[in-house]
C-alpha cells in the first residue's frame, strides 16, 4: 500500500496533536499538520500533495464562507472530511452540497475519525447521521431559509454585510427604522441568528 499523505488543520495544537497521535498508528499514514486555512494553501503552493485534508470549520481569521470556497477548492483534487464542532442545520445543509468525502463533529469519539479516515482511504465516504439528514431535508426545511427571505430583507442583510447600522440601512431603502428593525428581527428568526454577526454569519450564504 503506498503512503497515504495525510493534512491535519486545526487551529488548536492540542486537536491536531490528538489527532495525529491516532493516525499516525495506522498503517502507511503520514500525518502534517497546519494551524489556519492559510498555512494550508501555503503547503499545497509548495506543491505538497495530501491525499486527505482533515478540516474544521472555524478559524479565527476565517468565516465559513472562507471556508466553504476552501473546500470547493480542494475537493477537486484532494478527499476533505470535515471535523467540526459545528452542527447547525445551515452549515450542513451548505456542506451537502459541497463535493466532500465525509463529515464527523468533534462531539463524536476518536474512533469514529479513525474509521471515517480508513473509510475514505478504501474509496468510500463517511458521514455522520446529523450530516445525513441535513443532506435529506436540504430541499426543505434547511434551504427553506433562501425562498423566504424577501427582497427587502435580502437588501437589509446586504447593508448588514457592509456594516451599517440600522439607522442608516433605513435612510438608504428609504424606509423607517421601525420597519428596518422588524427586517433584522425577520431574519434573526428566519436564519436561526442570535445578533447582528450571526445574522450576517450565516446570511452570507444567501447574499
Amino acid at each position: 500500500m503506498k503512503n497515504y499523505k495525510i493534512i491535519i488543520v486545526d487551529d488548536h495544537p492540542i486537536v491536531r496533536e490528538g489527532i495525529k497521535s491516532v493516525l499516525s498508528q495506522l498503517h502507511g499514514v503520514t500525518c502534517l499538520e497546519c494551524n489556519s486555512p492559510k498555512q494550508l494553501q501555503g503547503l499545497l503552493d509548495a506543491k505538497i500533495h495530501p491525499d486527505l485534508c482533515i478540516l474544521d470549520m472555524e478559524y479565527p481569521d476565517s468565516d465559513a464562507v472562507a471556508i466553504f470556497e476552501l473546500v470547493s477548492r480542494l475537493s477537486s483534487s484532494v478527499s476533505v472530511l470535515i471535523y467540526s464542532i459545528h452542527e447547525e442545520p445551515w452549515i450542513l445543509s451548505k456542506l451537502s452540497q459541497n463535493n466532500i468525502c465525509g463529515y464527523v463533529p468533534k462531539s463524536s469519539s476518536l474512533d469514529n475519525l479513525v474509521k471515517a479516515v480508513i473509510t475514505i482511504r478504501d474509496g468510500g465516504t463517511w458521514y455522520a447521521k446529523v450530516m445525513q439528514s441535513a443532506a435529506n431535508s436540504k430541499h426543505t426545511s434547511s434551504s427553506g431559509a433562501e425562498e423566504l427571505l424577501t427582497e427587502r430583507e435580502k437588501q437589509v442583510l446586504y447593508y448588514m454585510s457592509k456594516g451599517y447600522g440600522t439607522g442608516e440601512i433605513a435612510k438608504l431603502l428609504n424606509i423607517s427604522v421601525l420597519t428596518a428593525k422588524k427586517h433584522r428581527s425577520n431574519l434573526a428568526k428566519k436564519l436561526n441568528a442570535h445578533n447582528s454577526i450571526d445574522i450576517v454569519m450565516k446570511g452570507k450564504i444567501y447574499l
